[in-house]
């Protein structure tokens, strides 16, 4: 990574706030590693269902899923 990106991807890890997963199988990666699902729900137009996750929380799941869709 360039410094920039490690610059930019350090400011991301320190957001609060929350994230929405639509994937039910990132989702549950999330979980496997210990990120608490703090709600979830039905999208009301496309019916999905969404995870809700703290930014913070899951940052560093959120690099090991990235990782692992680079490997395949």
């Amino acid at each position: 990574m360039k410094g920039s990106d490690i610059k930019m991807t350090e400011q991301l890890k320190e957001q609060d706030g929350f994230i929405y997963v639509y994937n039910p199988l990132q989702a549950n990666f999330y979980a496997y590693k210990g990120v608490v699902i703090k709600a979830t729900g039905v999208h009301p137009d496309t019916k999905k269902v969404w995870y809700k996750f703290s930014r913070r929380e899951s940052y560093d799941a959120y690099c090991e899923w990235c990782d692992r869709a680079r490997k395949k």
